[in-house]
């Protein structure tokens, strides 16, 4: 082998590189084991116990050291599944931001357009907005875009000039729209940032409008869709000094230590927990870039002589570290994000706020977005009145942008309208007439996002905001300012919601599932193979280690389709370790000596390794590109085990061979049970394609019947509709659970919805599907629909849960154990890219193919075949639903394992089309009849059988111990690779063999 060095190097880099990424998850687990242990068990303290740890060092590599909070950062991420949590898509309304630009909602030009755009949604893939350009232009004939009733509105002629064009206004509306929805973006973003969850996820998708957000280990699901899909408000508030506020804020905390109990349990933690560090700001507070001095003492407080501080031991007042004196500006001072809530508490009690002047009764205290760097919060006092209402609100604001001074440092400009120019202009007045001069707070989501310091009088409404902002926090800005006039509304179109104790379920069946697979593996190439089984199983556990190496260095969420994607590629991994084995057989057999026979071995497996791993290949990116969430998870997994099974099968098997030659003088490569295995089989496979053809027509047929009498059990993915997996303290019968639900699922018509309810492997846990009420959304919709929900199957409880336990279980996992809510227009969207993932496999298959071969016939072969398998494990879905004892649903899943079948299937049907190009290079002038065919798939045959084998009994692992939620997803894939080996050997060859014309059966 050559470049044997550069390999070996680059194999130790890779291992040392995943050694490294994977030790973070092995550390923050030894770091929670101990917290675990120094609480005494107790799970309820573990999160303070974690939280005083966040910015210890708890991992040194020398070089370098980390904190617990950046161990956590660079854990392996689990799923949802894994773990618990919840997984949203939010859409913005994009119809009410266009609502909002128009001149008059109610014309009907604009009201048509906008219907249009409604119904052209659910079947195309454009975005919201061009919809709506779209039809307003093919229908407004001779009326601008600028028209009075349309979008000429003095906001939009104040913007853009008078004598705006139709594509200037279109232009406007687009920037508009990416405004409100990346405002929508930064809201959730801060908004996440309170939950106190550990490796949230928070990504746009594409320019859909859609926001996706996913939040594992949250706590209260149903707080968090509202707080989700609250519509934010864009205020402006005179910001009070912060100098003024440091006596009350003593006084405050003097107060609170004789009312605040001073626990003994917590006393340890109270001394070791880290303060947040003082922050050395310069006199006029407008930067955004903080700096960390070396003082840690609590400020304007001997700390020393009191150790009880329940509000200054969690919050640093804004002083000089060395002389205590308050800094100009207005920050009172800054604390740790998750203490927020408590010093809230603390300053909303009425023993502090007895403590607040006269003049300043109407103080409003706010804290700003984190710091991203110093990973603190401030707190600032915004000057309240009687009403509570600020001066000035979002409404006013006509444009904002990101510019750049003359320094080229960012900076945010915006105009308002006349009526905020106006009063802006007296603001501005009042507050740069001060000594020192006053700050303006601007205020979205009770978040002070930026507090700039009024340098003088402002008029005309055109002002230039400075502050040493980074690129990204003036773009934020200016999006906040630009759609803080506009009320945005988030809407949950999709939502999946998994309790905890189903997440700690499905990691147990996982692990179990995950270490039986390969210890059955492991014994079975053993069995086989013998030595070379040792090799092969070495080269497994290297895959395996490269698998989840990389997994954690891309930040790639692990799921439980991703689990199952790991486990299935334990099966696949050792298909290219079978067509080298039983290469190496071959050779040998042909009388050349072990060395010899290893390197042939090598060298004429490879064509049909790479062309086999190619086709799957493709099926899973196809798959990583349609697909969302879970499934693009699934996808992300096959795909880096198909990349690293081939390095490890090529590469790291042949070191160890020729390591073994080197040391041992020879090499295994069966047990004298399975050495005359499938050695000189002539099973005439083609002499039976008639009765192949006749039962797989038998099949097909039975499966069409089924599909249009029967049809499939379409999930909430491609109907939409809302399910809930619920737990009961006892068996239940699923008809008498539809019927009560009946009662109480009834619209303002009086039409009642029975839902369809399904036993989910034991009798007291169910899956109940819905489509009541499938077109609406919001906090009061859910809440209604959960309370419906309990009374309904409250009934079939023996000690029923209370309502709100019901709706989020706890360790004993009785209620809601997971939930998944899919709008009609997602529903939509997924069938259509479920079609095209298939239609584009088959494509992408069929071009591969002709390529390669350079024959019509191997396409047409392979694509009949995988045809024929697709429509067979249609058929047993529909025709099996509702008889076997798990869920047969068609969802997302179903299509990541109808792909799977897909991929494996070419797999199959590659290695033996490969060994007919073969045999026919060899051979020249011999023609593909009977004889090579049959010879190519009898010569396969070991590896047929192996590969087929390891992977069925991988499959059946994952089937019994896996859990209920992946039965389903499993029996589709298992079922799929025995009818895909039986298709490869009597449907592909065949087809190939009766398409070539007798007189040109040739290369």
């Amino acid at each position: 082998m050559q470049n044997k060095v550069v390999i070996r190097l680059f194999a130790v880099a890779f291992a040392l590189a995943a050694l490294y990424e994977l030790s973070f998850s092995f550390v923050a687990q030894q770091v929670e084991q101990k917290a675990l242990e120094s609480v005494g068990g107790d799970a309820t303290r573990l999160n303070a116990a974690l939280d005083s740890l966040a910015n210890q060092e708890v991992y040194n590599l020398g070089i370098t050291s980390f904190t617990y909070k950046e161990v956590k950062e660079k854990e392996m991420n689990l799923g949802l599944d894994l773990r618990g949590g919840m997984n949203v898509i939010l859409e913005v309304s994009v119809r009410d931001v266009l609502i909002g630009l128009s001149a008059n909602p109610n014309d009907p030009l604009f009201v048509d357009a906008l219907a249009t755009a409604d119904a052209e949604q659910a079947t195309s893939g454009a975005s919201y907005v061009e919809l709506f350009i779209k039809a307003l232009d093919s229908k407004r004939g001779a009326r601008g875009w600028g028209d009075p009733t349309l979008f000429g509105t003095k906001d939009m002629s104040d913007r853009l000039g008078f004598n705006a064009t139709d594509d200037d206004i279109k232009a406007a509306i687009r920037s508009d729209v990416e405004a409100s929805v990346q405002n929508v973006y930064t809201v959730l973003k801060a908004r996440i940032d309170q939950f106190g969850v550990v490796q949230p996820n928070l990504q746009r998708l594409g320019n859909t409008g859609r926001i996706l957000v996913e939040l594992p280990g949250v706590k209260d699901p149903a707080r968090v869709q509202r707080l989700l899909q609250s519509t934010a408000r864009l205020e402006f508030w005179r910001a009070d000094y912060g100098a003024a506020w440091m006596q009350f804020m003593v006084d405050a905390n003097e107060r609170l230590r004789a009312v605040v109990p001073d626990p003994a349990a917590t006393k340890a933690a109270s001394a070791t927990k880290a303060n947040p560090k003082a922050i050395d700001l310069p006199s006029a507070v407008d930067a955004n870039e903080v700096s960390k001095p070396e003082s840690t003492d609590v400020a304007a407080t001997d700390s020393s002589a009191l150790k009880h501080n329940p509000l200054l031991n969690i919050f640093q007042l804004n002083v000089d570290p060395q002389t205590f004196t308050p800094l100009e500006g207005p920050i009172i001072g800054f604390a740790l994000p998750k203490d927020t809530a408590t010093i809230n508490g603390y300053l909303n009690s009425d023993v502090v706020k007895s403590l607040i002047p006269g003049d300043k009764r109407y103080v409003r205290f706010a804290w700003t977005r984190p710091d991203a760097k110093a990973g603190i919060t401030f707190l600032i006092a915004l000057q309240g009145n009687r009403t509570m209402e600020p001066e000035l609100d979002g409404g006013v604001i006509v444009d904002a942008r990101r510019e750049f001074d003359q320094g080229n440092n960012p900076i945010v400009t915006m105009s308002m309208n006349g009526y905020g120019a106006q009063i802006w202009q007296r603001i501005t007045a009042e507050e740069s007439a001060k000594n020192p001069k006053g700050h303006v707070a601007v205020v979205l989501d009770n978040l002070v996002y930026s507090y700039p310091r009024v340098i003088n009088e402002i008029s005309g409404g055109r002002t230039q905001i400075e502050g040493g902002f980074s690129l990204d926090e003036a773009t934020d800005l200016a999006n906040v300012l630009k759609a803080g006039k506009l009320p945005v509304p988030a809407r949950v179109i999709q939502a999946d919601v998994v309790g905890p104790s189903l997440g700690k379920e499905a990691i147990s069946s996982s692990i179990n599932s995950f270490i039986f697979a390969f210890l059955v593996v492991f014994a079975y190439m053993i069995f086989y193979y013998a030595g070379a089984g040792v090799a092969a199983n070495i080269a497994l556990l290297v895959n395996m280690f490269f698998i989840f190496g990389i997994l954690d260095a891309i930040s790639a969420v692990l799921t439980l389709p991703g689990m199952a994607g790991i486990v299935l590629t334990i099966g696949m991994a050792v298909d290219a370790n079978v067509l080298i084995f039983d290469r190496i057989r071959e050779e040998l057999d042909s009388g050349k000596d072990v060395r010899t026979a290893i390197a042939d071995g090598f060298s004429a497996s490879r064509g049909a390794i790479l062309d086999a791993n190619a086709t799957t290949l493709l099926t899973a990116i196809i798959l990583f590109m349609v697909g969302t969430g879970p499934i693009k998870g699934f996808a992300t997994t096959l795909i880096i085990g198909i990349l690293s099974s081939l390095f490890t099968a090529i590469f790291v098997t042949r070191l160890y061979i020729e390591w073994r030659l080197k040391v041992k003088g020879t090499m295994s490569f069966a047990t004298k049970t399975t050495k005359d295995w499938f050695n000189n089989t002539k099973f005439d496979f083609l002499k039976t394609r008639a009765l192949a053809y006749i039962v797989s027509g038998s099949f097909i047929a039975v499966s069409i019947v089924a599909l249009f009498t029967k049809g499939l059990s379409y999930g909430v993915d491609f109907e939409g509709g809302r399910t809930y997996q619920v737990r009961f303290d006892q068996p239940v019968e699923v008809s008498q659970v539809s019927s009560a639900l009946a009662k109480e699922f009834v619209d303002e018509d009086g039409k009642s919805y029975a839902p369809i309810v399904k036993t989910l492997g034991t009798a007291d846990q169910v899956t109940i599907t819905t489509n009541y009420l499938v077109s609406e959304t919001g906090p009061a919709v859910e809440e209604a629909l959960r309370a419906e929900l309990y009374r309904g199957v409250k009934g079939f409880y023996v000690n029923p849960p209370a309502e709100d336990v019901f709706n989020e279980p706890g360790a004993k996992g009785l209620g809601v154990v997971a939930f998944r809510q899919v709008g009609p227009t997602v529903a939509d969207d997924i069938a259509n890219s479920a079609i095209w993932a298939i239609l584009f496999s088959l494509l992408g298959i069929f071009m591969y193919l002709l390529v390669r071969f350079n024959r019509w016939q191997y396409s047409l072969g392979a694509v009949v075949a995988l045809m024929h398998d697709v429509v067979v494990v249609l058929g047993a879905f529909a025709l099996f639903d509702g008889i076997l004892p798990f869920s047969m649903e068609v969802d997302q899943a179903f299509i990541a394992a109808i792909l799977t079948v897909i991929g494996y299937s070419i797999n199959d049907t590659v290695v033996v089309f490969d060994r007919i190009r073969e045999y026919l290079a060899d051979h020249k002038g011999a023609r593909a009849d009977k004889g090579v065919i049959n010879y190519a798939l009898n010569s396969t045959l070991s590896r047929t059988f192996n590969t087929s084998w390891t992977t069925i009994i991988v499959l059946l692992v994952i089937f019994i111990f896996g859990g209920e939620v992946l039965r389903g997803f499993i029996f589709a894939i298992l079922m799929g690779i025995v009818v895909g080996t039986y298709s490869s050997l009597f449907i592909a060859s065949p087809i190939l063999y009766d398409a070539t014309p007798k007189d040109d059966k040739t290369k």
